[in-house]
């Protein structure tokens, strides 16, 4: 059990600016062309530097915490206009940068971060781009690029077979052809970008052509670029990355690695440094090759040199090389010590690497762990969530040291589906790996957020489960555990159709039989009584009315529940009056957090002492014999794939949504002919109905 005394390490090192010869900086004010936890972390360190920092913002993301913490935020409009993504609105960025006086532009990740055109435009209009030279990005940054330039210049580089194409791209033609030569399964992944955005692994030849255009779409939305590659997919395989760093004067350095592959749909879930499988042999070699590659370009600024790595052999091969700062970049600086943005400024700045001692001797101190919250739910196959953020409450039980909460939500904040859904990073340190495991499992079971469902009690199951435990897991981790990992916390005793009726007994305490409990239901088995019913006792300890300042708000309690012998201490929020009164009539949702359980649950309820657990509607949109599709959660339709009166089967996809930025595939759920009243490009609420099969 931890203390009080348990150990902690220095605060992060932030590099200073270095000054021109008149005594003056290069950068005194930074706009920052992205938005959300990102916008928020570049704003802390220019604070830190007395930099003043500058955001953006759309109408869907005003109440966003990075637009209330920068200096000065600016917006940019409607996500929903005809003008398309003003996150990617290359000379619009760059107008607001100029009229607002900014000296740089710092892309953060995603959107243009990795597009040359947006780095010359920003260049060429007298601006600083916090981010390496356009031939980098256009060479390393673009996957195609990269692989022919590797494979002329540093033919000892392993690479992954596959294709590229031309310089115009895959063509359809070429698809089938090189899918044979290269072998089932293949993947094919956007060219520029990452994050997941545009891939689409192939097992069928059949499948070929419907999944590229798909990723063609996905990256078309994400990065402003179509163009995709294909290569073989290595099954089973370590996806480990090298962080590096490179300044104007031709040096490159390396900050060691760090072990993403606990991936799901390839999206990182759960990252890790160091990576706990490699030796240090392994581990300087790959790291060796990182910095090589980053030298044969001249790398300037913050980069990821991406492997693959076979731990059946343990030989890796080279992947991607993205031309940005990571999602996962925290991790990197709680092993190292460094703040890599302060870094990200200082060589943009003019500043040289080889003078700084900090980097003459690079640590890798500890063990760090980082898990990404997103707004989903897992038993729904990760549906994007939206809606309110009831309560967010970061876990203050533990020491917050050494502990980060990166994020731009807060109480009151909307998770909205023009975003991705990440809406959290919970980053922590310990001195050995079982540690930092075991932290930051019990900070997310402590960490209370309540209005949208969340991954959190996955990423406690991914934690906790033996297979992460050992250090040779696979980027198949999920996929093969996927059924032990969903597990839900509550238990699988029946759901009755209407609210359970708690009578109570004349010590006040509500007795309900073990047939339905949703409370009781909800610990750990090995914690409950063994008698047929229980007494439960809810005790207001707090409640406080939380105003949103839109008209809107939340009533939220802190309560304590005895269930028999046992008590426990927990959140409730809802959208009204919270009582523990007799039923009232009026039908409200309510989320109960209690840390035993590790996740809030959401029930549908008469009052505070009479639930029934809420049933969301599944992607079919209810019983099949019903022969209609709901919306899933609010979304736009990208495609409607039949027409009227068509005949159709069950499982036949009908249409594509996109809620996200995530594409959803609905199919069929009984054979009969389709119906629909939605058109492409509309965007749907959920719940509307989408389409039906009579």
């Amino acid at each position: 059990m931890e203390t009080s005394a348990y150990p902690t390490r220095s605060p992060l090192w932030v590099a200073p600016l270095p000054l021109q010869q008149d005594g003056t900086r290069r950068i005194n004010s930074v706009l920052i062309a992205n938005r959300g936890e990102i916008a928020c972390r570049v704003i802390a360190t220019c604070r830190k530097l007395q930099i003043k920092s500058i955001a953006i913002y759309a109408d869907e993301d005003a109440v966003s915490r990075h637009v209330s913490e920068a200096d000065e935020a600016i917006n940019l409009g409607s996500m929903d206009n005809s003008d398309g993504n003003p996150f990617l609105n290359i000379q619009l960025l760059v107008d607001i940068a100029l009229n607002a006086g900014a000296d740089a532009i710092h892309p953060g990740y995603g959107y243009l971060s990795e597009n040359s055109r947006f780095a010359d435009a920003v260049r060429a209009a007298g601006l600083i781009f916090i981010g390496p030279s356009s031939s980098a990005i256009n060479t390393l940054g673009d996957k195609r690029e990269a692989k022919e330039y590797l494979s002329q210049h540093e033919p000892s580089v392993p690479l992954i077979p596959g294709f590229t194409g031309s310089s115009s791209g895959i063509q359809l033609e070429d698809l089938q052809v090189q899918a044979e030569r290269i072998g089932l399964p293949v993947m094919i992944k956007a060219s520029a970008g990452g994050g997941g955005k545009g891939l689409r692994i192939v097992r069928d030849m059949s499948a070929l052509e419907s999944e590229f255009n798909r990723a063609q779409s996905e990256a078309q939305r994400s990065f402003g670029l179509s163009d995709c590659i294909m290569e073989k997919y290595i099954e089973a395989g370590k996806h480990v990355e090298v962080q590096i760093m490179g300044d104007s004067h031709g040096k490159v350095i390396s900050l060691w690695e760090r072990d993403c592959s606990v991936q799901r749909r390839h999206q990182k879930v759960v990252e890790e440094s160091p990576c706990a499988w490699l030796n240090q042999s392994q581990r300087e070699a790959m790291c060796a090759e990182a910095v090589k590659i980053g030298e044969l370009l001249k790398y300037e600024g913050a980069g990821t040199v991406e492997f693959i790595l076979d731990v059946a052999t343990g030989n890796f091969y080279f992947l991607e090389v993205n031309a940005r700062l990571q999602v996962e970049h925290p991790i990197t600086e709680e092993c190292t010590g460094l703040d890599l943005v302060s870094l990200q400024l200082f060589v943009a700045s003019g500043g040289s690497l080889e003078s700084v001692p900090h980097l003459q001797t690079i640590p890798q101190n500890g063990h760090a762990i980082e898990c990404r919250l997103c707004a989903e739910d897992p038993q729904r196959d990760f549906a994007p969530q939206h809606g309110l953020i009831r309560v967010w409450a970061p876990s203050t039980t533990d020491s917050r040291e050494n502990v980060r909460f990166e994020t731009a939500i807060e109480s009151g904040a909307r998770v909205s589906i023009y975003f991705d859904s990440m809406i959290a990073k919970i980053v922590v340190w310990a001195p050995t790996r079982s540690m930092a495991i075991q932290r930051m499992a019990r900070i997310l079971s402590d960490t209370v957020c309540m209005g949208v469902s969340t991954n959190q009690h996955f990423l406690q199951a991914c934690l906790l489960h033996e297979g992460f435990r050992r250090v040779d897991y696979t980027t198949s981790f999920i996929p093969t555990n996927l059924e032990s990992l969903l597990k839900s916390p509550t238990s699988t005793a029946p759901v009755p159709s209407a609210a359970l009726e708690a009578e109570e007994d004349a010590n006040g305490a509500a007795v309900v039989t073990k047939a339905y409990n949703a409370l009781s239901a909800s610990l750990r088995a090995e914690t409950l009584p063994n008698s047929e019913t229980f007494s439960i006792k809810i005790h207001s300890l707090q409640t406080r009315r939380l105003d949103f300042g839109n008209g809107s708000g939340c009533e939220m309690g802190r309560i304590e529940v005895t269930i028999g012998r046992n008590k426990i201490l927990g959140f409730v929020a809802t959208g009204n009056h919270i009582s523990n009164e007799s039923d009232t009539g009026d039908f409200t949702r309510i989320f109960c957090h209690f840390p035993a359980i590790g996740t809030p649950l959401e029930y549908h309820c008469y009052s505070v002492l009479s639930y029934y657990e809420s049933q969301r509607v599944a992607i079919a949109g209810g019983p099949a014999s019903t022969g209609s599709i709901n919306a899933p959660m609010p979304c736009k339709v990208l495609q409607v794939l039949k027409k009227a009166g068509d005949e159709v089967k069950t499982g036949e996809i009908v249409m594509i949504i996109e809620s996200m930025k995530m594409e959803i595939t609905i199919a069929a759920s009984k054979d009969g002919k389709f119906e629909s009243n939605v058109k492409e490009g509309e965007a749907v609420n959920e719940g509307v109905k989408l389409c039906s099969f009579n």
